[in-house]
């Protein structure tokens, strides 16, 4: 699964399905994520972990799947319930980063409308830090400071 601003390395993504096909006890990989923030030369870490490369069989389902390993930790969810799959086993962490683009937008205030969290968004710190962003800067939205970064995905 994957959405339309979610980039992961070209390089990465043949490693990682080379080393799952070659595997028979793994079913599949999850990531850590990497916010792109306001430029696509400014990132921080986000504390989500997403579902990567899956073995899929007819019987692979998504949702909210409270067994899936990787979905909780001691501070709550870091998978969204969404995107979970079926698998009680066989799913590692790999060291592939999931880039989102969530916050690279002409137009910050149609994404804020067009978000499920709208209402928590709007009173949130985001587009005073969108106004803001540069590297070193201390994001509130994401409790994290900026880093610059290249622009890898050509954004």
């Amino acid at each position: 699964m994957i959405d339309g601003d979610e980039y992961y390395r070209q390089e990465d993504v043949i490693k990682d399905r080379a080393f799952l096909e070659d595997r028979h006890d793994i079913n599949g990989l999850v990531c850590r994520t990497k916010v792109l923030f306001a430029k696509p030369t400014l990132t921080c870490d986000d504390h989500t972990l997403v579902p990567y490369i899956h073995k899929l069989t007819s019987r692979t389902k998504a949702g909210n799947f409270r067994n899936y390993p990787f979905a909780y930790d001691e501070n709550g969810a870091h998978i969204d319930p969404t995107r979970r799959l079926n698998y009680e086993d066989g799913i590692q962490m790999s060291d592939t980063i999931m880039y989102h683009a969530s916050w690279i937008r002409k137009d910050f205030e149609l994404k804020i409308a067009n978000s499920p969290a709208v209402r928590n968004l709007r009173k949130s710190t985001i587009l005073e830090d969108l106004k803001n962003a540069c590297p070193g800067y201390y994001c509130k939205f994401y409790r994290k400071t900026l880093h610059e970064c290249e622009n890898i995905f050509n954004l």
